[in-house]
Parts: C-alpha cells; structure tokens; sequence
C-alpha cells in the first residue's frame, strides 16, 4: 500500500467522467432502488471500454467496463461515476466490484462521488487503496446529482414503488362497455409486460383479481423470479382464481388478521396476515422489504392506488392515456405528490407519461 497522494484529474479522465455520467443516465428507470452508475476504461488516456448498470440485479457498470476489456484492463485506469461496491448485500446482488478491479489489475481508479449509504461509504475506497490501487475521489456535481434519488430512498427499509394505469382521455380507468377489454393499445401494454420483467413483485387488489381473473406474469420473462401479491383485507379471493392455481410465480396472498374456521390458503400460496389491513401501504411495504422484494409494481384498480398514494409512498408513476373517452367515471385519488421530473411521448397510440417523485 503507498502513502503518496493521487495525481490530480487529468483531461482525459475529466473527459472520461463526463461520459461515464451520460452512460449512468441510461439505466435511469431500470435501475432503482439502486443508483445509476457509469464507467468508463482508460489506456494511456484513451478509452478502452465502457459500461453502465442497465437494470436492478444486472451486472454493475465497473464489471461491463472489465468484461469488455479483458486482459487489457491491466495496467489501465477505470473512471466511474460511483464509488465501487464492497459488499454483495444479499443474494440477488452481484458480487463487489472492489474485487473485480482488484482481480483485474487496474492500477488508477477515479471516482465521482462516494458511496451515500453510510454503511458503505468510503469502504470501497479505503479496500481499493489497501491494495495498492492510486485512487482519487473528486465529488463531481454531476455524479453527485445522478445519486439524488437514492440518497432520498436510503433509509426508508421498504421497496420502491413504480405505480402504472390506463385510462382515456375523460380520466376513467374503466370502460362503460362490459366487453372492453383494455383501455390503452397494443404498444403500452407490451412496456407494462417490460416493466413487470423489472421488479421483484406485481400488487394487485382483490378487485382487480374478482375483475380480470389475471395472470399477473412478466411475459418473457425478466432475470429474477416474479412474486404476485394480492391484497384481500376480507379475503375474497376465491380458490379457484387463476393466481391462485396456475402455478405460474409464487402467490402472496395478503388478508387481514387469521380468524378461527376460516379456510386455509390454497396449495402452493402463502398467506400474509396483516395486523392493520385498513392502512395496507404502511403495513405491507415494510413486511415485502423484510422478504427481498426491492422494487415493486403496484397495479390494479383505484382503492389500492389511492391507499400508496394517500400513504405517500409511490416513488414512480407511469400513466397510459388512450386516445379516446372510455365512458367510466374518473375515479377520486389524492393529490399526486409534486413530480420532480415528467416525461410525455407517443406510445404506440396513446401518450405516455413518466412522473418521478421526490
């Protein structure tokens, strides 16, 4: 281990960062509850390979950066936009990536901004320089403000929350015609199949399940087992509901508190007693968190939309507007909490909103 203090930011590292930073940015949506992070390899300042962390339990952008370099990543210097990570954190994470470098020889690693988890913070530093490895922290704004949402996640010992639904023009969820099968195109529900392939749980209400009788599966499906929730305070829910006995993804089915005679959980599903079913979104997202469940989407009908925002809770929503009245009546929702950051663009043909919250 040397004493002697980091070479300052070179151009080309300066350069470097700055596109480690835009690399960041397209994990964006994909990555949370977990920071977008960017990195970028150097040799003799010229760029060797580059990588991103492109969704939650994917390889992290360090470990891209070093697939794609190879042998040549020896000797070189590796520019990322977040401190590297010490600690695997469970068993849906990937490995550290101080490891990774380490193993790998880099000899200079820059990086933008610390780790903000105190729990970590500086750990991945201090192991990179204990094994011999220049590094220099240069708490760049840039790479400050892409960890702004996990810094104000951190903490809060529950998943993140990705709230989606359709409806038309005239604010309704549902359609006046019994036979109306979907609100929004072909186009917006192929990226609600996308976005199921994202998260660790799809939640839904009773409602939705008495409704639909859906499948609630990703399809294809996405890289991590798929977890079905359905929240039952009277349990309603019959038996013989599709979720229920498909066997398709694991079952939770949330209810209220067990009552003597009433009949067990059907074969292959779990059920989760909640204590206070009146105030769901406080009661389950905590219980969820304690199961691994770190990104979740909440869809189905109004009463359970209203309950996680009433909560404030909902850190993300995506909403379809079909281009047409569907003839329902607009359901009444609390106040969406002021967005941070919104996004508008045509989806196939209906528009689609992005809202982030703070």
């Amino acid at each position: 281990m040397s004493d002697a203090a980091p070479a300052p930011l070179a151009p080309a590292e300066a350069a470097a960062l700055e596109r480690a930073v835009a690399l960041a940015r397209c994990g964006v949506g994909a990555v949370e509850p977990n920071p977008p992070v960017g990195a970028v390899l150097l040799r003799a300042g010229v760029p060797l390979a580059e990588g991103f962390h492109r969704e939650w339990g994917a390889p992290h952008a360090e470990a891209e950066a070093l697939a794609g370099a190879g042998e040549g990543a020896r000797g070189a210097t590796l520019v990322v936009t977040l401190e590297p990570c010490s600690s695997r954190g469970g068993a849906k994470k990937q490995p550290p990536c101080v490891d990774a470098v380490i193993a790998a020889g880099v000899r200079r690693v820059v990086i933008g901004a610390l780790d903000p988890d105190p729990r970590h913070g500086g750990a991945g530093v201090a192991r990179l320089r204990a094994a011999g490895v220049e590094t220099l922290v240069v708490d760049a704004a840039p790479t400050r403000a892409l960890l702004a949402r996990f810094a104000a996640h951190l903490g809060k010992q529950r998943p993140f929350v990705v709230l989606k639904w359709a409806q038309g023009v005239d604010g309704s969820w549902a359609s006046a015609d019994p036979a109306a099968r979907w609100i929004s195109g072909e186009a917006a529900r192929e990226q609600v199949q996308r976005l199921r392939a994202r998260v660790d749980a799809i939640v839904v209400g009773s409602g939705t399940v008495l409704a639909d009788d859906p499948a609630l599966t990703a399809r294809p499906p996405g890289p991590r087992p798929l977890v079905r929730v359905i929240v039952d305070p009277r349990a309603r829910v019959a038996a013989s509901a599709r979720c229920f006995v498909d066997g398709a993804a694991p079952t939770w089915w949330v209810t209220g508190p067990l009552r003597a005679g009433e009949p067990a959980a059907p074969a292959g599903v779990e059920r989760l007693p909640l204590e206070a079913p009146r105030d769901v979104a406080q009661a389950l997202l905590p219980l969820l968190h304690a199961r691994g469940v770190r990104r979740l989407l909440l869809e189905g009908g109004p009463t359970l939309a209203a309950a996680f925002l009433g909560a404030g809770v909902v850190d993300r929503a995506w909403v379809f507007v079909a281009p047409r009245a569907v003839g329902g009546a607009p359901p009444s929702l609390p106040p969406l909490p002021p967005a941070s950051q919104a996004r508008l663009v045509p989806w196939g043909e209906d528009l689609w909103y992005q809202l982030e919250f703070a």
